[in-house]
């Protein structure tokens, strides 16, 4: 059986900090909770906020597809 500890949400971004916040809220808000959350900045010339929650994975700009792949590897 695949419990909560067994998923992981990849989030790829570029320069959107709000938005992502509010992902980041309604992810904490889940009635499961145990998953691990993985934000990966498509950039290195990103200022990453702090991101309470979430395991952040940079990466120099690739593209959200790298950022996708590059989050599957951490996981």
């Amino acid at each position: 059986m695949t419990s909560a500890a067994d998923l992981t949400v990849i989030i790829p971004t570029r320069d959107r900090w709000e938005t992502l916040e509010v992902t980041l809220a309604a992810l904490r808000a889940q009635t499961e909770q145990g998953f691990e959350v993985v934000v990966v900045p498509d950039g290195a010339d990103q200022r990453v906020p702090e991101l309470p929650g979430a395991r952040v994975v940079r990466q120099e700009h690739a593209g959200p597809g790298a950022a996708r792949n590059r989050g599957v590897a951490a996981s």
